[in-house]
């Protein structure tokens, strides 16, 4: 009995995992394809993000189109993201909260003259 109750539990949680592993998936490479973006914007002189993330992925879709070897630089961008992903989210969960009134309501208190 045990064995089913932690298979019905286990199922769902199973689907919730791979979920979230494959949207880290898709963050990694989409990072890591902006990145390069960037880098080539920065050595022609220009600084756009919006701009950065077009030329990364054309230019990701364009390496991708090599049937033998297409994968290899997407793999790359993945395992970049991935690389630069992985610290934000270690320093996102070691961040200490604060205690107190959040940022925004004294914010706004102070724009209505309040304490």
């Amino acid at each position: 009995m045990t064995l089913v109750a932690i298979t019905i539990i286990g199922i769902p949680l199973a689907v919730l995992g791979a979920i979230a592993f494959g949207f880290a998936i898709w963050a990694g490479v989409v990072y890591g394809q902006y990145a390069v973006g960037a880098w080539f914007l920065r050595w022609a002189g220009r600084d756009d993000r919006w701009l950065a993330v077009v030329v990364g992925l054309v230019r990701f879709a364009v390496a991708g189109a090599n049937p033998i070897l297409g994968g290899f630089p997407v793999f790359g961008a993945l395992l970049l993201g991935l690389d630069a992903l992985a610290p934000e989210l270690r320093d996102s969960f070691q961040t200490p909260r604060r205690s107190g009134p959040s940022d925004r309501r004294t914010a706004l208190n102070e724009s209505f003259g309040g304490s």
